[in-house]
């Protein structure tokens, strides 16, 4: 079985190559296990993995969809069919645990949902797109969680965090970094 750190490297690999609907699958992967080593001793009726994401939500806004709110009304049917609460006020939220829920069972990325090079989320060619970003926040919260301190992986990878580039190395379990930079980027605001 891969390492955290090994498969947040996999992930950063295939993003270097523009794979990221193949870069979701290790990120899912890093994202469970952290949630499963977080809640293995909590009882709870939700998937770890979408407490995590509730949980986390702030850096994974912060990061990957910088605007939440505004989900286009045109959504591709099958999201329309797949989620049946689509009025609700987290719906960028749903969609993503959604998208999870996809991957993690049937380990393919869901066919109605992509990536695109913009920080908006769009509807193209009836699939919902999410800027790219999402996926390095998807592996920041792994990679920040104190649970994860012990991670190992090679100093050539980094993350940018809205224009803050620090190595992987330096990061691990230090989630006071993201809350800081979260931080600080609102004061500037």
């Amino acid at each position: 079985m891969k390492t955290i750190g090994a498969l947040v490297e996999e992930v950063l690999n295939l993003t270097t190559r523009g794979q990221f609907e193949f870069a979701f699958l290790p990120a899912c992967e890093a994202l469970n296990r952290t949630a499963k080593e977080i809640y293995q001793n909590e009882a709870s009726a939700e998937p770890e993995f979408q407490r995590f994401i509730k949980e986390n939500w702030r850096l994974i806004s912060f990061m990957g969809v910088p605007n939440p709110d505004s989900i286009p009304a045109n959504l591709p049917f099958g999201i329309r069919r797949a989620i049946p609460s689509l009025n609700m006020p987290n719906l960028a939220q749903e969609i993503i645990i959604y998208a999870f829920r996809q991957t993690l069972h049937t380990r393919r990325f869901p066919p109605e949902i992509g990536f695109h090079k913009l920080t908006t989320v769009q509807v193209k060619d009836d699939k919902l797109l999410f800027p790219q970003s999402l996926i390095f926040a998807i592996a920041a919260c792994v990679v920040f969680n104190p649970i994860n301190k012990d991670e190992k992986i090679s100093d050539i990878y980094w993350l940018n965090i809205r224009g803050f580039q620090m190595f992987i190395t330096e990061l691990w379990g230090r989630y006071d970094l993201a809350d800081r930079i979260m931080d600080l980027y609102k004061i500037r605001r």
